[in-house]
C-alpha cells in the first residue's frame, strides 16, 4: 500500500506497478497490476482461483495526469516465499 505521483509534464496512461519478487534467487512474483485501491491478485490460475471470491481483480489500467496522485492497496497472493520485493511504475506515453 502507499501512493504513486506522477511527476512529470504529461499523462502517464495505463500506469501500473511491476512487481517482481525473489526467494534464494529464484522468481516467486512477477506480475503487473493497475494503480487501484482495493485490488486482489493471484499470480497463477490456482492462487486466483483461491482470491476470487475474496474481491476483485480489476484489470483494468487508467491514466495519472501530471501532477496526480494515485493510492494504491492492493494484495498480490503467491505460493511460497518471496523476501526480496522491487516495485517499479510503469506506464505509456500516448493512448
Amino acid at each position: 500500500m502507499g501512493n504513486v505521483t506522477n511527476e512529470g509534464e504529461g499523462t502517464a496512461y495505463n500506469a501500473g506497478l511491476h512487481v517482481v519478487a525473489y526467494d534464494k534467487g529464484a522468481l516467486e512474483v512477477n506480475i503487473t497490476v493497475p494503480l487501484v485501491n482495493g485490488g486482489i491478485y493471484g499470480t497463477d490460475a490456482t492462487t486466483d482461483a483461491y482470491v476470487a471470491p475474496y474481491g476483485d481483480t480489476i484489470t483494468q489500467f487508467g491514466s495519472l495526469g501530471s501532477g496526480g496522485t494515485a493510492t494504491i492497496v492492493v494484495w498480490i497472493y503467491h505460493e511460497g516465499n518471496a523476501t526480496n520485493w522491487t516495485i517499479t511504475p510503469v506506464w505509456i506515453n500516448s493512448p
